[in-house]
C-alpha cells in the first residue's frame, strides 16, 4: 500500500504543482477573512455585553462545572493550548498521509467552525463569567482591534461575551483530531490527549467559558472535522465542482481531468474518521 500511495502521488504530481499553491492561497485568503469577520462580530458581542448584560447588574450563570473546580489565574490554558498547535503543527510536517490534505482539512473545518461560531455568539449575548470580563473594556478602535485578533488568533483584541460556544475548544479539539488521525506512534496519541483533558479543565478552572460552552466545542468540533474531506482528491473535485466520493471509501478510482486515477492510502485516517 505504501509503493501504492507513493505511485499514485507521482501520478498526481503535475496536477499538484499547478493547483497547489493556488489553492493554498485561496484557502489562506479564505481563512483571513474568516478571521476578519469573526474578530468583527466580537467587537459587537463586546458592546453588547456591556450595554445590554453588564456585569454590575447581571450576574454569571450558575454552573456545575465552576462549581466543582477550583477558581485558578488565568494563563495557563493558552500556553496548553499553545502547545496542542504546537504538536499538531509536528505531526504535520512530519505525515506520511499528504501534508497539504491535512493543512486543508484543519483549515476547511477550522473556518467552519468560526463561520458558525460567529452566528452562535451574536444571537445570543450570556452573562461574563467570573473571570477578566466581569470588567470588559471598551474598543476604541474596533478594526484595529479586529486586525489585531486577526494577526493573534485573539490574543490581543479585547474580546468579551463570545462564550458559546467555546473557540479555545475547536483549536483544541482539530489539533487533538490531527495527531489521533495521522499519527502512528501511540506515545504521541497519549500526550495530545493529555493536554486536551489538561487544557479542558484550565479552561473552566480560569472561568474562560461555561462548561456547556465546552461540550458544545467539542462536539461540533469533532462532528465538523468528521466531516470534512479527509484527501487531496477530495479537495480537488471540491474545486472543480465535481461529485464528491464518499469519505468511507479511499480505494477506488476516481476520474481527474479526464483520467482515471486510483487511491490507495494506507494511513490511520482510515479507520478513526470514517462515519
Amino acid at each position: 500500500l505504501k509503493l501504492q500511495f507513493l505511485y499514485f502521488i507521482g501520478n498526481m504530481s503535475g496536477l499538484l504543482q499547478e493547483t497547489t499553491w493556488k489553492h493554498a492561497a485561496g484557502m489562506v485568503t479564505f481563512w483571513v477573512l474568516t478571521m476578519f469577520c469573526h474578530t468583527c462580530t466580537m467587537n459587537i458581542v463586546n458592546r453588547r455585553l456591556r450595554e445590554l448584560a453588564p456585569p454590575e447588574t447581571t450576574p454569571p450563570l450558575p454552573d456545575l462545572g465552576h462549581d466543582i473546580i477550583p477558581k485558578m489565574d488565568e494563563g495557563p490554558n493558552d500556553v496548553l493550548l499553545f502547545l496542542q498547535v504546537g504538536l499538531c503543527v509536528g505531526v504535520t510536517i512530519f505525515s506520511d498521509c499528504g501534508r497539504w490534505a491535512i493543512l486543508f482539512r484543519y483549515a476547511l473545518a477550522y473556518s467552519v467552525l468560526v463561520w458558525l461560531r460567529s452566528c452562535t455568539i451574536l444571537v445570543t449575548t450570556l452573562p461574563a463569567t467570573e473571570n477578566h470580563c466581569q470588567h470588559p473594556k471598551e474598543i476604541e478602535n474596533p478594526i484595529l482591534n479586529a486586525l489585531l485578533g486577526v494577526v493573534t488568533g485573539g490574543a490581543a483584541s479585547k474580546h468579551c461575551g463570545d462564550l458559546m460556544f467555546s473557540g479555545h475548544a475547536v483549536a483544541l479539539v482539530l489539533s487533538l483530531m490531527v495527531a489521533m488521525t495521522y499519527q502512528n506512534r501511540v506515545g504521541i496519541k497519549v500526550v495530545a490527549a493529555a493536554i486536551f483533558i489538561a487544557d479542558v479543565y484550565c479552561i473552566l478552572a480560569t472561568r474562560s467559558h461555561y462548561t456547556f460552552d465546552v461540550v458544545v466545542g467539542v462536539y461540533v468540533s469533532y462532528t465538523t472535522w468528521c466531516l470534512t474531506p479527509s484527501t487531496w482528491h477530495s479537495f480537488i473535485t471540491i474545486f472543480k465542482y465535481e461529485a464528491l466520493p464518499p469519505p468511507a471509501y479511499h480505494n477506488e478510482a476516481y476520474e481527474v481531468d479526464g483520467e482515471m486515477d486510483v487511491l490507495e492510502v494506507d494511513c490511520p485516517c482510515d479507520e478513526s474518521t470514517d462515519m
